[in-house]
């Protein structure tokens, strides 16, 4: 879609069919960028959550002969989620900054 918007955006009105864009595709890419970024900040909250309870029960004393070994994988596993999602935020933030970038070549072009 980048593309095309680019093309369009450098072809005279004639070329490019005086300007048709595809303004519902537009639409329906932003409001899934939208949709995205609620994921991720849905995620990133429910795992910030499960940080803080899971570091909650790694006061307590740990109860069971594997408890503490499995207790601080949990944790490690947790941290490592909370990373992941993170990244999936930053590029949700930069996929958003794309489309801008295309519904502004549009919108001049």
């Amino acid at each position: 879609m980048e593309r095309t918007a680019l093309d369009l955006a450098l072809a005279t009105a004639t070329e490019s069919g005086h300007g048709h864009h595809d303004f519902v595709g537009l639409h329906n890419m932003a409001k899934h960028i939208i949709y995205l970024k609620e994921g991720s900040d849905a995620a990133m909250l429910t795992i910030s959550h499960l940080l803080e309870f899971h570091q909650e029960l790694l006061k307590q004393p740990p109860q069971g002969r594997n408890a503490k070994p499995t207790m601080r994988l949990t944790s490690q596993m947790l941290k490592q989620k909370a990373v992941q999602f993170e990244v999936w935020k930053l590029r949700m933030v930069s996929l958003e900054q794309r489309a801008q970038n295309v519904i502004n070549l549009v919108r001049e072009g």
